[in-house]
């Protein structure tokens, strides 16, 4: 019998996983800030620069939103940029040609429309021309999600310097449920430590928490057949902190059960 009810709760692990990854496409919210200097080679349109920084989503290579373009008569020679975006500029700051020098963005997720985008990896683009003709471009790689970057930095290359990355991923807690009148809350979610499991129950039950991984392993037991109260319950685990077994970063599912419900909910371990 408990072999049966062991089998049957790994299948229904990974069917959850399977559901949740097939049907949904994670969409963290957060804020992106990249710095770098460009230097001017030749001192052309009297000390002055056309320059333009936008993000593309590197898998698809697909225009994601411009950030910045100082343009206008020379705009032709941000070619790779106009190429790219048809020159939208939606949420972009915009102006004449300007003095090299440091330049700065702030992003916030979203494309065009205002949607956040997917998460997964990115570049931020560069390209710049002090002449009559198409200036070098750079791109920075980073990866969106709900993991933070902070001071990411890049060898410079050529007129680019000093180009530094930071991603702060707004953190809330997710809730994924088999049964929405009775969910799981997890919070804080992406997590590193200490974590609460807040849920509810219509009477006084004995609950199982466990946590599976991606493969619906079990690998840890956060409390076994406990009491639980009627109403609102908040169980609390410190996840490195613990004696029995600290788990690597990365993708887990908690899990309670009893005989008034089993739920299963994701939690990301940095």
């Amino acid at each position: 019998m408990n072999k049966q009810f062991s089998l049957f709760a790994k299948m229904t692990i990974i069917m959850f996983i399977f559901i949740l990854n097939f049907n949904s496409n994670a969409q963290t919210s957060g804020n992106l800030s990249f710095s770098l200097t460009v230097t001017e080679p030749s001192g052309g349109y009297n000390n002055k620069i056309v320059i333009a920084i936008w993000l593309e989503d590197s898998l698809t290579g697909n225009f994601v939103k411009t950030k910045m373009r100082y343009a206008v008569t020379e705009v032709q020679y941000l070619n790779v940029w106009i190429a790219k975006s048809g020159q939208n500029v939606v949420d972009a700051i915009t102006g004449a040609t300007t003095q090299p020098g440091q330049f700065s963005i702030i992003w916030n997720g979203t494309d065009v429309s205002g949607n956040v985008v997917p998460d997964g990896p990115y570049n931020v683009w560069i390209q710049f021309s002090d002449k009559n003709s198409s200036g070098p471009t750079k791109f920075c790689s980073f990866v969106k999600g709900p993991n933070a970057i902070s001071g990411q930095t890049y060898p410079n290359s050529g007129n680019f310097t000093n180009m530094v990355l930071s991603w702060t991923p707004i953190t809330a807690s997710v809730q994924y449920n088999f049964n929405q009148n009775n969910p799981i809350y997890i919070y804080p979610n992406p997590a590193r430590d200490n974590i609460s499991i807040s849920f509810n129950l219509l009477k006084d039950k004995p609950v199982d928490i466990s946590v599976y991984n991606m493969k619906g392993q079990i690998v840890k037991h956060i409390a076994s057949l406990i009491q639980a109260d009627a109403g609102h319950n908040i169980m609390s685990w410190d996840a490195t902190n613990d004696s029995f077994q600290k788990l690597p970063n990365g993708v887990y599912f908690i899990r309670i059960s009893c005989n008034e419900f089993d739920k299963v909910a994701k939690i990301i371990l940095l």
